[in-house]
């Protein structure tokens, strides 16, 4: 049995407080999801934006060989969807990001974080939680 595919942007789970999140697929060229299943895209730093009613993930890089596409992929979200996220993104301090890319029945799929921007003493918070419990594991791991 072949192994699905899941490419994360751990970052944006530092930089943004996540309340809520959406699943959305993905309108890509076979040379685009070829990249994908080898691991070759990026989307640190990439945003999701409405355009025209349509939903597009922006500053995704996918590296296809010999040259690199940044282009503006189509989400496929139903109306309501796309409706409920613009109400979402109208409300001051919001954005959309993505979350992971990953294979669902064989089609990629895009989670959708939507939140706002952690603050400094945030991010601080989330740094002293993560080193506690590292320290707790090896703590744990010495103990035995």
């Amino acid at each position: 049995m072949k192994k699905g595919f899941c490419i994360e942007n751990k970052k944006a789970t530092f930089l943004f407080e996540v309340l809520e999140k959406l699943e959305a697929g993905l309108q890509l060229t076979g040379e685009e999801i070829k990249a994908i299943r080898a691991g070759k895209v990026q989307i640190t730093g990439a945003y999701v934006k409405i355009i025209n009613n349509e939903t597009h993930l922006l500053g995704a890089h996918f590296n296809l060989g010999e040259e690199a596409s940044s282009r503006s992929i189509k989400l496929l979200l139903h109306k309501k969807e796309i409706g409920r996220l613009l109400g979402l993104l109208s409300k001051k301090g919001y954005s959309a990001f993505p979350l992971k890319i990953f294979e669902k029945r064989g089609l990629a799929k895009l989670l959708v974080g939507i939140g706002k921007g952690k603050k400094l003493y945030q991010k601080k918070e989330t740094l002293k939680k993560r080193d506690l419990l590292r320290e707790e594991q090896q703590a744990l791991k010495s103990f035995r």
